[in-house]
């Protein structure tokens, strides 16, 4: 296995456990509007967002925007390293993530071919 998938799955799963120990341990019940983790309702979360920024102001989604799409996507920052393993996005040279066609596919299929805005 490349090493830096290796990192990247890593990094996913240690998110993906921090999230689901955060819920756990709150003393106040979690957020019903935010999904869990690892569900369809996440992942259409943050393949719709960051598709929206790339379409709706064509430009890549930045570091603050990635950890408001991860937070509203019930996940911790570190959990979108495994979409970029996946092959759903791709974080180019200047830091910003964009859906690639892989990823677009994987969105349309989450909506029945009809994306919802963002």
């Amino acid at each position: 296995m490349d090493t830096a998938l290796a990192h990247a799955l890593i990094a996913g799963a240690r998110a993906f456990a921090d999230t689901l120990e955060q819920q756990q341990s709150a003393h106040t019940a979690p957020d019903s509007t935010v999904p869990r983790p690892g569900t369809a309702t996440s992942m259409l979360e943050v393949l719709r967002s960051v598709a929206a920024v790339n379409d709706d102001h064509d430009r890549g989604a930045n570091d603050p925007e990635i950890r408001e799409i991860a937070r509203r996507a019930g996940m911790d920052p570190r959990g979108i390293a495994g979409y970029h393993a996946a092959g759903l996005l791709e974080k180019r040279d200047d830091g910003t993530r964009w859906i690639t066609p892989s990823g677009r596919a994987r969105l349309d299929g989450l909506t029945g071919g009809h994306t919802p805005s963002g």
